[in-house]
């Protein structure tokens, strides 16, 4: 799963993600040693790319939601743009699909 970071403005913070978000990678460690690393960096606003993204298992999903906590108990804000029908469905059967939503309503504000 490579990931690209990039700014968009000076205080939102996308992270494309590409490939699969699955169980075994050390790549999943990295994406949440990443949020930490934004966040100390007081990067709050952070929008994950999911355009690329071809499939996430529980643990990928897992880890999307422990990022999800950390950036909401600092104090910040989760968007979500480009997840494909594949991996909203995902998101629904893990029953994250309304809290991703209410996130990507404060990503831009």
């Amino acid at each position: 799963m490579p990931f690209e970071i990039r700014q968009i403005e000076p205080s939102i913070t996308v992270l494309t993600i590409a490939g699969s978000l699955v169980s075994g990678y050390r790549d999943l460690e990295l994406l949440e040693t990443t949020i930490k690393n934004l966040l100390k960096q007081d990067q709050k606003k952070i929008v994950f790319d999911l355009s690329l993204l071809d499939y996430a298992d529980s643990s990928g999903m897992g880890v999307l939601f422990s990022c999800l906590t950390q950036i909401k108990s600092s104090g910040g804000d989760l968007g979500l743009v480009g997840a494909n029908p594949r991996i909203q469905k995902v998101f629904r059967l893990a029953r994250l699909d309304y809290l991703l939503a209410t996130m990507t309503k404060g990503a831009g504000g």
